[in-house]
């Protein structure tokens, strides 16, 4: 016996990821609620990201390069943090 498959449209997907973004419900539990496996939508919400591209704070799109650009950035912060964090405990040692 051969089961057919469901077909969703584009916008119940779109609600259904929104809906387990905003309920403060895990995606599991909303998957339940809506009668899905939790799988499913997890997998609507990678679909849903890959359509979206990045956007500023402004709401234009990012260029590679400026995706790129704010790679770098973060990785200097966390280099920086990561020095501040080691030199708190040279301090503290220090300090005894």
């Amino acid at each position: 016996m051969v089961r057919e498959r469901k077909q969703y449209s584009h916008e119940f997907k779109a609600q259904a990821v929104q809906q387990a973004e905003d309920s403060g419900l895990s995606y599991r539990e909303t998957a339940r609620a809506l009668g899905i496996q939790p799988g499913t939508l997890y997998r609507w919400r990678e679909e849903i990201d890959q359509q979206v591209p990045p956007q500023d704070s402004a709401g234009a799109e990012l260029s590679p390069a400026s995706i790129h650009q704010l790679q770098r950035q973060v990785q200097v912060l966390e280099e920086e943090c990561a020095i501040l964090k080691k030199a708190l405990a040279i301090f503290s040692k220090l300090g005894r």
